[in-house]
C-alpha cells in the first residue's frame, strides 16, 4: 500500500483573492411591486425603460366574461366575448401580415366562436351560406369595435 500524499492546495492569483464579490440583488417586495406598477404622470425621460409587468395590473379573477350572441341554433346562443383579449387583437395584426385579410378574418372568426358553436353550425341541416356571412360580420362588428381593438389600433407609433 502506498502512503497517502498530501495535496496541496491550488495556487491562486493575488487579483482573484483581492476581487470584491457584487452584493446580492435586492429582492423585488410588495411594496416595490406596486411601485413599479403605479401609472406616473411623468413622461420618461429618454433612454428610461419602464416594465411591463403582464399579468399584475388589474386582474380580473373569477369576474365572468362578458358575451355577445352572434347567433342561435336550436334555441341556443353562441357568442363571443365582448372586448377580445389583447394577444388575441395582435394575433390578428401578425395574420393579416401573414395570411392576408381575409384569411385572416376567417381565422379570427373561428377562434372568437370556438369548436362547439362550429360543431352546432355544420350540424343544422338549416345553416344558408347567407348566415354565415351574417355571422362573420357580427363577429367583425364586434371584433372592430372591442376597446382592446382600439387601443391597440390608437397605440403610438414607436419609431
Amino acid at each position: 500500500m502506498s502512503a497517502p500524499t498530501k495535496r496541496t492546495p491550488a495556487k491562486r492569483s493575488p487579483r482573484a483573492a483581492a476581487k470584491p464579490t457584487p452584493p446580492p440583488a435586492p429582492e423585488l417586495t410588495d411594496e416595490g411591486l406596486v411601485a413599479l406598477t403605479k401609472e406616473s404622470d411623468d413622461e420618461p425621460q429618454p433612454g428610461e425603460v419602464r416594465p411591463v409587468l403582464i399579468g399584475k395590473r388589474g386582474r380580473r379573477g373569477n369576474a365572468p366574461v362578458e358575451l355577445v350572441t352572434i347567433f342561435e341554433v336550436d334555441d341556443v346562443e353562441y357568442g363571443i366575448p365582448k372586448n377580445p383579449s389583447a394577444a388575441l387583437v395582435l394575433s390578428w395584426l401578425l395574420d393579416v401580415q401573414q395570411l392576408g385579410l381575409s384569411q385572416a378574418n376567417a381565422k379570427l372568426g373561428m377562434e372568437l366562436l370556438g369548436e362547439a358553436p362550429f360543431a352546432a353550425l355544420k350540424a343544422s341541416p338549416d345553416l344558408e351560406p347567407d348566415d354565415l356571412r351574417q355571422i362573420f360580420e357580427n363577429i367583425g362588428i364586434v371584433f372592430f369595435a372591442s376597446e382592446n381593438y382600439r387601443k391597440i389600433m390608437e397605440a403610438p407609433n414607436p419609431s
